[in-house]
């Protein structure tokens, strides 16, 4: 797969979905709200709140989902290909409404 530099910010409201494709080591830092993420290979789930780090394990497919009532703002570093939006998923365990 062909990539290209990631976005430097993603901007998340919440229930907004993307998909991201990223090496391994790539950092997202939220700069502002809270995300649950989930990566390819990685069996946990993690919630990434306003001045924390994650740090990509293995590399490959990342869905990053906005999970605050204030929009998320996350920085990438590394590189990836471009962040699509995903199709609407059921909320799950994670989900919480306004």
């Amino acid at each position: 797969m062909e990539t290209t530099p990631a976005p430097a910010t993603l901007r998340l409201e919440r229930g907004t979905v993307h998909t991201l494709h990223l090496p391994a080591g790539s950092t997202l830092v939220l700069a502002a709200g809270r995300v649950w993420l989930t990566e390819t290979g990685d069996p946990e789930d993690h919630f990434v709140g306003a001045g924390q780090t994650h740090r990509v394990g293995r590399g490959g497919r990342v869905v990053i989902e906005g999970d605050s009532a204030e929009t998320a703002v996350v920085r990438l570093s590394g590189r990836a290909s471009a962040p699509r939006p995903a199709a609407p998923a059921p909320l799950g365990p994670h989900a919480r409404r306004a």
